[in-house]
């Protein structure tokens, strides 16, 4: 219900589920995917949730993922700088850690849910070929703004290749059409299209 509001009401909003209804469209096999995915690792998820605010849960090693972040600018004000990404990057790993001031405005009826998650996104220091790296790329392109096509996904449609998926979490950072503020790929998608965009 809450979702569905914010919907009506927002001009700008996510659009992952949306995107993921296109995707099932697109390959039918994904909902099986998925289904098989949901039904997963969740024991293993329960005793994470369960340590998350018990004395044992210092002993949790944290999960680093890395990160590239791909830029795709048409207009150089598009181009963000890489001050602007680490910032982001510091951001979400204070929200994912529980280490942000605003967490001491966490509703009193959910302060017990809220936990460190023990992630942390890291800014890739190597690239698939094994090159220094500084985990951000920032490419020209001809496209003005990019649709929950993909096109952003690929160098072929004007925007950037993912890295692989196995080894790094893709965010693609552009011009979005208008009242899209971005979407996620869905679990068990394809791997050259897995990641964020927004």
């Amino acid at each position: 219900f809450v979702i569905s509001s914010a919907h009506l009401i927002a001009q700008d909003a996510c659009r992952s589920q949306e995107y993921l209804e296109q995707e099932i469209r697109r390959d039918p096999t994904l909902r099986a995917r998925l289904e098989k995915a949901a039904q997963g690792p969740h024991a293993f998820q329960r005793e994470i949730i369960a340590g998350t605010n018990s004395a044992q849960s210092s002993s949790l090693p944290v999960i680093r993922i890395p990160v590239v972040v791909h830029v795709l600018y048409n207009k150089s004000e598009q181009n963000i700088t890489d001050a602007q990404v680490v910032s982001q990057i510091e951001a979400l790993n204070k929200e994912f850690r529980k280490t942000h001031a605003d967490t001491a405005l966490i509703p009193s009826a959910f302060h017990d849910l809220a936990a460190d998650c023990f992630i942390e996104f890291t800014l890739a220091r190597v690239d698939p070929q094994g090159y220094a790296t500084t985990g951000i790329v920032h490419k020209s392109t001809k496209k003005y703004s990019f649709g929950m096509d993909d096109a952003i996904k690929f160098s072929s449609n004007g925007g950037d290749d993912a890295w692989d998926n196995a080894q790094y979490l893709n965010i693609w950072v552009g011009s979005l059409i208008s009242g899209v503020v971005g979407y996620s790929s869905p679990l068990g998608g394809p791997k050259e299209k897995d990641g964020v965009v927004i």
